[in-house]
């Protein structure tokens, strides 16, 4: 169960920073930022919360997974 929540956490955590990379503006100086750094792809928010809350759920699966194992005593 540990290695299985050490893998699950890993994937959300990994997951969580590509989509926040991918994040949309947030008001027009961090518009002007993006496109300035060419950073012209970006996820639209519905898509946004919904991936962040799907990478997130994977993180606390990860997390109770490990932690079950942990208190169980398998490895």
């Amino acid at each position: 169960m540990t290695i299985k929540g050490i893998i699950l956490l890993a994937i959300g955590i990994v997951a969580g920073s590509i989509v926040y990379s991918m994040r949309p503006p947030d008001g027009l100086g961090d518009a002007i930022t993006m496109a300035l750094q060419n950073k012209g792809n970006h996820l639209e928010e519905p898509v946004y919360y919904a991936l962040m809350g799907l990478s997130g759920l994977f993180c606390l699966a990860g997390v109770a997974l490990f932690l079950k194992g942990i208190f169980k005593g398998k490895g």
